[in-house]
């Protein structure tokens, strides 16, 4: 997937300039009222009193003592430019695979029409209908079906809550509204990209199972930050692969291992906060659940000490070591007992030399593996969820920023905190957009795409 002009795009969306601003039009501080301005705000309001108390329209526009956002009054009254502006991206929304009619396009050209004329009556209509098809579009735009959501494990990079008070507010609060207007439709890199991908295989009248496929991913790509940052991990479960970027340019790429079907890699964001060499494997309460303690029951306790594994007795750091020999296998396989297992560093660890943290309440990070050969299969799920790195070593050396020569400090399970964190965006995209614009497919490992398909066909907002 090619992120490097989609990024640049978002940093020149925050700089282009409004060709046409009506000075004090949308700040909180505004310029006296005109006689012929003060019968169009009272028309407003009176229009937005019939509306439920509720109503966002009506605590946005009480808070700016219902001064218009979108229209004019008094004798050279009628639409502002920006509100043409908003008729042409509503109208657009197809291309997002949003339903056009949802805005009401139509009507909202006859609302301008009229307003034309300056009648305070017809300008609060219209200012009203802007507002409604804006923050309407930019919501649908932002909020992605249940099934496409993405779990967010850092206040850092969970984005703002996205409704129709707040989509105002941020264009009221806008230093140019025209050039936030243009800039509303920008999403995040990984959009973009499949946004694209969706307008060129329209443009080649490609088969409706494809459409689909990558609105389904369009659909998963809505929920992410629109700047990713300056520095980011992009994890592919669906193809197993893991991308860094620096600046908007893809700077590393290496295949992953993910987790089986049975023990799914969830979506989810997190940010890379340290590493941990030589470290501790914890197992996962289920794995020892469901395959240590049978194979326990099966052979006797004798391998867990021959493959480094110790029982412990709680997760805290005072935790004791148990004697396998004493423990309640039956109870623990029947799920009646928790048991602590740990692997100990070395050779053998499943982990290897590094595990790179993003704190989460999943247990999901990235890690190195001693099992290298691996990585040469076509289908790499088989991890218990969490991703194994193919080289370590080198992601580690960037994220830390090294210096050639650097080594980790001695000793076992040893943290050492990243400069800054990086944020790592762990996706399940069966669809992207390839270097030459062709859409690449990626298997279904984990059987998602029905449910996201079937939520776009039952949400009318997302009918195209």
């Amino acid at each position: 997937m090619r992120l490097g002009e989609a990024a640049k795009g978002l940093v020149l969306a925050a700089v282009v300039a409004a060709p046409w601003i009506p000075s004090g039009a949308f700040h909180g501080t505004q310029a006296a009222t005109r006689p012929g301005e003060a019968r169009s705000l009272g028309a407003l309001q009176n229009l937005l009193e019939r509306r439920p108390a509720d109503d966002p329209l009506r605590a946005f526009y009480a808070a700016r003592d219902h001064r218009p956002l979108w229209v004019t009054g008094g004798a050279e009254g009628g639409p502002r430019p920006e509100a043409y502006e908003v008729l042409a991206l509503v109208r657009a929304a197809a291309r997002d695979g949003l339903d056009p009619g949802r805005y009401r396009p139509e009507a909202l050209t006859v609302r301008l029409q009229a307003a034309r004329g300056g009648a305070p009556a017809e300008l609060a209509r219209a200012e009203v209908a802007v507002s409604e098809a804006f923050a309407a579009y930019v919501v649908d735009l932002r909020t992605p079906p249940e099934p496409a959501r993405l779990a967010f494990m850092d206040s850092e990079l969970t984005p703002p809550a996205v409704g129709a008070l707040a989509v105002l507010d941020a264009a009221a609060r806008a230093p140019s509204l025209a050039a936030h207007v243009r800039a509303a439709a920008r999403m995040n890199p990984v959009y973009e990209e499949l946004r694209a991908a969706l307008a060129e295989h329209r443009a080649r009248s490609g088969g409706v199972a494809t459409e689909r496929l990558i609105l389904a991913n369009m659909d998963r790509a809505r929920g992410l930050p629109r700047a990713l940052g300056p520095r980011f991990i992009l994890v592919n479960a669906a193809s197993a692969e893991l991308r860094v970027y620096e600046d908007g340019e893809e700077v590393d790429r290496m295949p992953v291992i993910v987790g089986r079907p049975s023990a799914a890699t969830p979506p989810m964001a997190g940010v890379i906060r340290y590493a941990r060499f030589r470290p501790y494997w914890n197992l996962p309460e289920g794995m020892v659940r469901e395959e240590f303690a049978p194979r326990v029951l099966r052979e006797g306790p004798g391998f867990l000490a021959a493959a480094g594994f110790e029982a412990l007795s709680d997760w805290s750091p005072q935790a004791r070591v148990l004697d396998p020999a004493e423990i309640d296998w039956r109870a623990v396989a029947r799920g009646e007992r928790s048991l602590r297992l740990r692997q100990s560093p070395g050779p053998g660890n499943i982990l290897g030399n590094v595990k790179l943290m993003l704190p989460n309440h999943l247990g999901i990070y990235l890690h190195d593996t001693p099992d290298k050969a691996s990585f040469r299969r076509s289908r790499r799920t088989l991890s218990a969820g969490c991703i194994r790195l193919a080289d370590a070593d080198r992601l580690t050396r960037r994220l830390l920023e090294w210096e050639e020569g650097e080594r980790p400090p001695e000793g076992l399970n040893q943290r050492v905190d990243l400069p800054r964190g990086v944020p790592v965006y762990i996706l399940y995209l069966t669809a992207e957009r390839g270097e030459g614009g062709e859409v690449l497919r990626h298997p279904d490992l984990y059987g998602r795409d029905s449910q996201v398909i079937a939520a776009r066909a039952g949400d009318q907002n997302l009918r195209t």
